[in-house]
């Protein structure tokens, strides 16, 4: 039995790794190509929104996801009930740091019109990354298989569509 969980967690966990790799390494020549094309003046616009955005993410994540996947585990009885909350949650606290953000940038870099459009456009990326709360769904239920390869496909397409942008541009 415990050869046989010990072979599912493996399983899982690779799925995972996997997945993560092949997204860094297509992040790695994605950026590579973007900063070649933009420039340094308009890739460093793009980092600088990157970098509010990556602050604000550990509060829209709210340190709940050990605990929703501890939860999802325990109690496979009220799995809806902890994904409805945790959906809800990180949906407010999402567009409160979109909110906060666009306040921030609009005070700092003020009459900068397109370095605040530009934050902006990156910071809505916070809302849909609740959508990660299924992740830890298929992650509790060993099937990181799903979720490695919907994140990969979904990553692609949007290298894909990032790529196609900055050609046409």
């Amino acid at each position: 039995m415990i050869k046989i969980l010990k072979n599912r967690e493996f399983v899982n966990a690779s799925w995972l790794i996997v997945g993560k790799v092949i997204q860094m390494i297509l992040s790695f020549f994605i950026s590579i190509f973007t900063a070649r094309y933009l420039g340094p003046s308009n890739f460093g616009m793009i980092n600088y929104a990157s970098a509010y955005v990556a602050f604000f993410t550990s509060l829209c994540t709210l340190g709940i996801n050990a605990v929703i996947i501890k939860d999802f585990v325990e109690c496979p009885q009220e799995q809806g009930k902890t994904i409805g909350t945790t959906l809800v949650l990180r949906v407010l606290s999402s567009v409160l740091s979109v909110i906060m953000i666009t306040t921030i940038v609009a005070m700092v870099d003020h009459g900068e019109r397109e370095t605040i459009i530009v934050t902006i456009l990156c910071s809505i990326a916070l809302v849909f990354q609740t959508a990660d709360t299924f992740t830890y769904w298929f992650q509790a239920q060993y099937k990181s298989k799903i979720t490695a390869m919907a994140t990969l496909f979904a990553y692609v397409a949007i290298s894909i569509y990032k790529i196609i942008l900055l050609v046409l541009i």
